[in-house]
């Protein structure tokens, strides 16, 4: 019996170097090609027809949301006493070391809250972990310094917003993450909590977990939902996007938008939002997706919005920031389609391509181009950053709205909801939430691995 794929939730992803796929969402159990029913809940190793289960997962009705993965993660050891404070002590690992987070307050049978380290097969907590969910966690490969972002404003009792790390000894509140305005009127509103979707680690290195000095932690450039970033006379107007220098100011660290700094452009048109009716400009933004291409040193954005900077007032859902002239662009001539929305943004080690996923229907063109008539596409793309042309991957696949994706060579794995084959490759539309390949060197679409049941 042939597996089929209809995944409930696949969200995240992770495929290292050696081929290992790592896969997380909101699935408790999987058909295996035998036809038996296997539990396997939110995590879990893809093998060709099965899932490996990773510790006993996590708890029912919940979610892993977010995965990163060290290679070699550093070992820390707390030591403490009645007598004293507690002695921390890091060396480096030689063990690898998968990250997860999530919506989850158990894990592998234990109090775990939203975050958990997986190593040799066990899942260990964090701390005490963070107060509300994670969507977002990247370890930093050379430090061993952990990165989560999310809803959450506590982790394990400091005050944090919606964006901290580990170091293995202490939580950095970096600067007071990110925010909304509070609210003066009478009615005691409280603020919007701020969402943290994405976190892009550049630069830093050359220390181990909580000896690192601020010149040594990488830069953090988050995407969400939010409007300010920082705290106090730190803060800045941040519109969905921002970067944390942990060496700036001496070493106390400060948060920046990114903005056109130049005329005719302000820094107080920044990042990335809403442009036209006050319905419009009220309507939710969100930064899904980061990647950086060291060679042209640009940041590239996905998420959901219309606007970047001061000069782009009608850009639909992509768009990139140069980190040398501070300025923002758009990608391809964009792309357009219904509401369209950037899920994932992937570029290969050495690559110079963008994957571009979520859901549209063309690139080359964006909805404001009436004229123009662009490239078809289904919900993914390829942009070449060096020739500046698109590569729709055969049509894609049309009526999906994928989530992630990991490459792996000519092979692209993709994850999200409804995802349909195109009708060249011949295999029936799959129901809800699917995880397939598309063969770039053909344009060929097929289901893949076990079938996922909630």
């Amino acid at each position: 019996m042939k597996a089929q794929i209809i995944l409930f939730a696949i969200i995240a992803m992770m495929r290292l170097s050696n081929g290992t796929v790592y896969v997380g969402g909101d699935f408790s159990s999987y058909i295996a090609s035998n036809g038996s029913r296997i539990f396997v809940s939110a995590i879990g190793e893809l093998l060709t027809s099965d899932i490996l289960q990773l510790g006993d997962g996590v708890d029912l009705q919940k979610q892993v949301s977010a995965i990163s993965y060290l290679p070699q993660a550093p070992r820390c050891d707390r030591n403490c006493s009645s007598t004293q404070a507690c002695l921390v002590t890091c060396v480096p690992g030689s063990d690898p070391a998968l990250f997860i987070g999530g919506s989850f307050t158990i894990a592998n049978g234990a109090e775990m809250y939203r975050i958990s380290r997986i190593t040799n097969g066990s899942m260990l907590e964090t701390d005490k972990g963070v107060s509300n969910t994670v969507y977002s966690v990247q370890a930093h490969e050379t430090s061993g310094i952990v990165y989560y972002g999310g809803a959450f404003l506590d982790a394990t009792g400091v005050p944090v917003g919606s964006v901290t790390s580990w170091d293995g000894k202490n939580w950095d509140q970096m600067g007071g993450g990110v925010s909304f305005p509070s609210t003066c009127d009478a009615s005691g509103t409280q603020p919007e909590i701020a969402i943290v979707y994405s976190i892009l680690l550049l630069g830093g290195g050359g220390c181990i977990a909580f000896s690192c000095s601020p010149e040594q932690r990488p830069k953090v450039f988050v995407g969400g939902r939010f409007e300010l970033a920082g705290e106090g006379k730190n803060m800045v107007k941040a519109r969905n996007i921002a970067m944390w220098d942990p060496a700036a100011a001496n070493g106390e660290g400060r948060w920046s938008s990114l903005c056109d700094s130049n005329p005719p452009n302000r820094c107080d048109i920044d990042g990335v939002s809403y442009r036209g009716t006050s319905a419009q400009a009220a309507s939710p933004v969100y930064v899904f997706s980061l990647a950086y291409h060291a060679a042209s040193n640009m940041l590239y954005v996905g998420g959901l919005f219309q606007s970047a900077g001061q000069r782009y007032a009608n850009i639909n859902s992509l768009a990139a920031f140069s980190l040398t002239s501070k300025s923002w662009s758009i990608v391809g001539g964009g792309i357009a389609g219904p509401s369209p929305v950037v899920h994932a943004l992937y570029i290969s080690p050495g690559s110079q391509d963008l994957y571009v996923a979520g859901s549209f229907s063309a690139v080359g063109k964006q909805n404001s181009d009436v004229l123009s008539a662009g490239l078809n596409a289904g919900n993914i793309a390829v942009f070449s950053l060096t020739s500046g042309s698109w590569n729709t991957l055969n049509g894609g696949i049309p009526d999906a709205d994928i989530r992630t994706v990991a490459v792996d060579g000519q092979t692209v794995y993709c994850g999200g909801k409804k995802l349909y084959t195109n009708q060249q490759s011949g295999i029936r539309p799959l129901h809800r939430l699917a995880l397939m390949l598309v063969q770039e060197s053909s344009g060929y679409i097929r289901a893949t691995g076990p079938s996922f049941v909630q």
